[in-house]
């Protein structure tokens, strides 16, 4: 077979094998009349047929097929989902466009039905692997939602459904160029290496599966989908038909590996293969012709997997070398190649160092040659001279033509010391201008670094005014506002050196507390950036103006200047840059969504780890990501992150040093989370004895640790312990910020909370109203803080007897944490446990269970708090109703949450009893009144020395103990 012939083989059959099998022949006779063509494209195909069909007959494969063919109509229900429309019919089998019918929420998605009829272990196991792939959560991979079988036996995938194009397509409709190609593929990359680490193979990588949105954000589909329906439909127990089934289908072969068409071993090297074939496709597009970008093509779609990146991330830190003019990887390290690649990188130095040798060469013969010119023609003069003196000797006659001659040599020498002296001018003016180049570019010099320090100087003014960071110290605000002034006056005409100077005094700002002002001057500077042209510069403003209006002002603009930042340094920044990192910790602190920020803070760690493993941001990033970990209740992963960071500063720093507070924090308030109380006391301890030792005692960081320590000690159940540290708290807070400030405004629920745990009522519901009021001034709702004081305060309120106003700030809980983080939340599901039991005590017992009903599903996978109160609010509706037995099992379950919650012994786990107790003596059947007789004597056995003397709670155990 000719390579001509070959060609056009390879490309028809490329073409043809999708096609439903009736088709097929008639479709290669309209793409060729080449007889010999013809018959070895359907040669082929007859191979691939017989391949894919291994383990069946051909009448068990009509069977198959035809039980595979389901077909549904608009309105149909599988599971937890509507047909909509039939959308399409892929590789497995038909693709349905499908809406969630459940009620709980509206989402739409697509349903895929796979070929065959698997066995019963068979979809057993199905269900074990569609629950790994369900985990596989990536922003650039189309999410795994659900899937089951129908009443026949027939497996299905739900899958999120994304609205977008092939990534070919895509390119080609907007014309995209090698660079943005190269942007979007290494997206894609991404998603597959993250796959590859969770150890998934994705086995059918081809344009189709990989969609691109509107917004330009690509989506790979069906990530592990191809080797899950191998598996499925692999029924032979024999080795041999097993390894031939497993890479016998569900892969494209035009992109597929020659492992895989061969039925071989699949491995991650068998993606990495398809990588690159499908990169090849889409440069083709773009009409890039580089002899690298082809070396990185050849390497990821080697024959031997061997041959090939050993890793996605290989492949990606090529492009990425390509794209800084690097060396590659796929190239021989040749001197040759290395010297060329480093005069890519540097032409404007190695150019500039070219012109100015060059210059230098130049006037240096030039003054060389006029040199030589004067002394040839003084040596010239020279001997015309002893001639005429030798004239003169010979002959009195020729003496005045002797003279003459003389007179002309004297002239000529003249001549040449003028020429002399010329070429020394010139040399002179070339000396001269090279020192007026040297002088300008020093002065450049000069005025760059004059601009730096006196950005520097105002900073450490500033920061020197306020020794204790947000003191409110009023000479530091003078000198501030006398800067901006002078700003606004003197620097009228440098947009450049303004924009610098007010985020200068921005952070200096930010710093002292003036949170509005430094607001306006982050908004000034990136007015007069906008101007300018550096996109970096601007990125930064952006960031800091995002990260201080989501800690301080609500945050409702916070996410798009962040996303802005991030844009502008995917497009401009290196790959792997600190800028770039800081970047994504913007998107990630400003966003509601935990899950989208953890995947956010990993990039960034990616990237700081590459450029310094050790160094304070890669530490302060594992931090973060341990918040989040806590944010998204996984305790065990934030306990990870925070040993890890505490480990970098204590390899770099020893032990006890202040940098490792943070940490140790964590790593406390996670082991409080695990029910590690004993473990996690000292590490509190430690955090204030050494702040305590670096700042003093009157300090706002010593006072956080303090309140934290406060919230440890009310969990574990000392009360009275928390309120001193809750109160010697709020000291330092009202002193050095004001009561509006944060830091005053939780730590005040917080102190209300203990209050209310004491039986203080009347003065846990002061302050907890004080608190919200101030709330309000310090962030603008939705904001998650606010969130939290509305719901702690609702709490509060509900347990003082004043359940109207309790669920008004409960309600406002629920509707915030919906926007931030949908219906489906665990937020959300705890806020309504605590509004559905402000309700019950308010008569409105359906709209209680109404709530209750809804959070029934999920209320396993909540916290234990969440599971007791749920038990607590669903006994207080029986109760409500008059379902007495079905209140005291709800009552009864509710004190076990409570017990294993926070221990036996626990004045809480004791109190919760009481309203068992109030039922039974409500009922007085038999020896109900009794039994709540002696239950409210214990309870009160148990909790009366813990509880203020004046708490209500205490009358209401005694009047039920005296019956």
């Amino acid at each position: 077979m000719t390579p001509e012939v070959f060609q056009a083989v390879r490309r028809i059959f490329d073409e043809v094998i999708d096609l439903p099998a009736a088709t097929r022949t008639a479709r290669v006779q309209e793409l060729t009349s080449d007889q010999s063509v013809i018959e070895q494209v359907l040669a082929l195909l007859a191979a691939n047929e017989a391949a894919t069909d291994l383990t069946a007959s051909t009448p068990v494969r009509a069977m198959l097929a035809g039980a595979s063919n389901v077909k549904l109509a608009a309105g149909e229900v599988l599971g937890a989902w509507r047909v909509d429309r039939e959308i399409g019919h892929g590789g497995m089998g038909s693709v349905y466009l499908v809406e969630r019918h459940s009620g709980h929420f509206q989402q739409t998605a697509a349903l895929k039905f796979i070929r065959g009829l698997p066995s019963a272990e068979r979809l057993q196991y199905f269900a074990r692997e569609r629950q790994l792939l369900a985990k596989l959560t990536h922003p650039n991979i189309a999410r795994l939602l659900d899937g089951g079988a129908t009443e026949a036996g027939q497996p299905y995938l739900v899958m999120e459904y994304i609205d977008g194009v092939p990534i070919d397509v895509y390119c080609q409709q907007h014309q995209l160029t090698c660079a943005q190609i190269l942007n979007l593929f290494v997206d894609a990359c991404d998603a597959v290496a993250f796959a590859h680490r969770q150890l998934i193979v994705h086995c059918d990588l081809k344009p189709s599966n990989l969609l691109v949105n509107k917004e330009g954000r690509p989506t790979l589909l069906d990530f592990g989908i191809a080797r899950l329906v191998d598996r499925v439909n692999t029924e032979s127990a024999d080795s041999r038909d097993q390894a031939q089934a497993s890479s016998s289908g569900g892969y494209t072969p035009k992109y597929a590996s020659p492992e895989q068409r061969a039925h071989g071993s699949v491995s991650t090297a068998s993606d990495i293969y398809s990588l690159g074939i499908l990169l090849d496709e889409l440069l083709a597009l773009s009409k890039s012709n580089d002899a690298e970008l082809a070396a990185i093509l050849a390497r990821a779609s080697a024959q031997e997997p061997t041959a090939r990146y050993a890793t996605v991330e290989a492949l990606v830190e090529d492009i990425s070398r390509y794209r800084r003019r690097m060396p590659l990887q796929a190239m021989a390290a040749t001197g040759t190649y290395i010297t060329r690649k480093f005069i890519q990188r540097r032409w404007p130095l190695v150019l500039a160092a070219s012109v100015f040798l060059l210059t230098v060469a130049g006037f240096t013969t030039k003054v060389i040659i006029e040199s030589q010119r004067a002394l040839q023609a003084e040596q010239v003069a020279l001997v015309d001279r002893d001639r005429a003196k030798l004239a003169e000797h010979r002959s009195l006659s020729e003496r005045d033509r002797a003279n003459a001659a003389e007179i002309a040599a004297t002239e000529q020498r003249e001549m040449a010391r003028v020429a002399e002296s010329q070429a020394l001018v010139q040399r002179d003016r070339a000396e001269s201008a090279q020192q007026q180049a040297v002088l300008d570019r020093n002065m450049a010099a000069l005025s760059e670094s004059t601009a730096s320090q006196t950005r520097d100087f105002l900073v450490s003014v500033f920061k020197s005014s306020s020794p204790n960071a947000q003191s409110g110290d009023i000479r530091a605000s003078a000198l501030v506002a006398e800067a901006e002034t002078r700003v606004e006056q003197e620097m009228r005409g440098q947009p450049a050196l303004q924009a610098d100077l007010y985020l200068a005094l921005a952070d200096v700002q930010k710093n002292m507390g003036s949170l509005k002002q430094a607001k306006d001057n982050y908004q000034k500077a990136i007015a007069l950036e906008r101007m300018q042209n550096r996109p970096l510069v601007l990125s930064q403003m952006l960031r800091r103006l995002a990260v201080l209006d989501m800690s301080t002002f609500g945050g409702k603009d916070a996410l798009r200047l962040s996303r802005e930042a991030l844009a502008l340094s995917q497009k401009y920044d290196k790959p792997y840059s600190e800028s770039l990192a800081d970047a994504l910790r913007a998107v990630a602190y400003s966003t509601f969504d935990a899950e989208e920020a953890q995947a956010m803070y990993l990039r960034a760690l990616a990237i700081l780890q590459k450029l310094d493993p050790d160094g304070a941001k890669t530490e302060a990033t594992l931090v973060l990501l341990g918040h989040n970990a806590r944010d998204l209740r996984r305790s065990d992963a934030a306990l990870t992150y925070y040993r890890r960071a505490l480990a970098i500063i204590e390899k770099k720093n020893g032990a006890d040093h202040p940098f490792s507070m943070s940490p140790v924090d964590g790593i406390a308030k996670s082991l409080t989370d695990l029910g590690n109380w004993s473990q996690a006391e000292p590490d509190f301890q430690r955090n204030i004895a050494l702040s305590e030792r670096l700042h003093g005692t009157d300090n706002l960081t010593t006072a956080r640790y303090v309140a934290g320590y406060g919230s440890f000690l009310e969990t574990v159940g000392r009360p009275r312990d928390a309120l001193a540290q809750n109160t010697k708290a709020l000291a330092v807070f009202e002193k050095r910020l004001s009561r509006e400030a944060p830091q005053f405004v939780l730590t005040s629920v917080q102190a209300a909370g203990v209050m209310r745990d004491l039986g203080n009522f009347n003065a846990a519901a002061a302050m907890a109203r004080q608190a919200r009021l101030s709330a309000y001034q310090a962030w603008a709702a939705p904001h998650p803080a606010l969130a939290i004081v509305e719901r702690g305060v609702g709490r509060i309120l509900l347990d003082a007897g004043e359940a109207s106003d309790g669920n008004q700030s409960l309600a406002a809980a629920l509707e915030m944490l919906k926007q931030m983080h949908g219906e489906s939340h665990f937020s959300v599901a705890e806020a309504a446990i605590d509004l559905s039991i402000g309700l019950a005590m308010v008569g409105n017992g359906a709209a209680a269970a109404q709530l209750l009903d809804r959070v029934g599903p999920a209320v396993s996978t909540l916290s234990k708090d969440a599971q007791m109160r749920f038990a607590l609010s669903r006994g207080n509706v029986a109760r409500a109703r008059g379902r007495i037995s079905e209140a005291l099992a709800f009552y009864r379950s509710a004190e076990e949450f409570a017990s294993d919650r926070y221990g036996a012994n626990d004045t809480r786990a004791w109190l919760i009893k009481l309203a068992r107790a109030e039922v039974l003596a409500q009922r007085n059947e038999g020896g109900d009144r009794a039994a709540a007789s002696t239950l409210a004597s214990a309870v009160m056995a148990n909790v009366v020395a813990q509880l203020e003397p004046s708490a209500p709670v205490i009358a209401k155990l005694t009047a039920l103990a005296s019956q």
